[in-house]
């Protein structure tokens, strides 16, 4: 089995509301999903998420896409995607850092190998370890009034457990701070 192509495609998740980390406001996030087709029909699916861009990371889906048609897409086509220790040295071989880029293109011929063998991704890395996962609502508006107001609402409309607030400097809350 050998890649024959990279398919990639470029979407823009809006954010229902601004996010505002220390390095400025998040409005959405960026991410490159990836297609590797191989040449018994399998194709197999990855995907790079930026969150806030070059601002919030090394990477951005600018960066990443530019990465992968340039560097990474001449040295894995011809490659066997089963053959993961190879193929990930040969991309490491490629670029120094992009761990989006490389983890992304990682995740693909993770699926195809499953693919292959008819088991899930998941079933190659050990299998799946519960059947649930936790979920953390991210308060990062800014305005730390509007934030708790938003976790107790957030807490009862949705029964979520944890959240994550980012209180900036300065602000006097009454609250320690372990």
């Amino acid at each position: 089995m050998q890649i024959t192509a990279v398919d990639l495609y470029e979407i823009r998740i809006p954010y229902r509301r601004n996010h505002t980390l220390s390095s400025g406001p998040l409005h959405g996030a960026n991410s490159i999903i990836i297609r590797l087709s191989t040449d018994e029909g399998i194709s197999g699916a990855g995907e790079a998420s930026i969150p806030g861009g070059a601002g919030w990371s090394e990477e951005s889906a600018s960066s990443v896409r530019m990465v992968i048609q340039e560097y990474l897409a001449p040295v894995i086509i011809g490659r066997d995607p089963r053959n993961c220790s190879e193929f990930a040295l040969a991309m490491r071989k490629a670029v120094r850092g992009d761990p989006f880029a490389r983890a992304a293109l990682e995740m693909a011929c993770s699926d195809i190998a499953g693919q292959s063998i008819g088991v899930p991704a998941a079933q190659l890395l050990g299998g799946t370890q519960r059947q649930t996962v936790s979920i953390v609502w991210s308060l990062e508006s800014g305005v730390v009034d509007q934030e708790i107001e938003e976790a107790l609402k957030v807490s009862e409309d949705f029964a979520y457990k944890d959240g994550c607030v980012n209180i900036p400097a300065g602000t006097s809350l009454g609250v320690q701070v372990d």
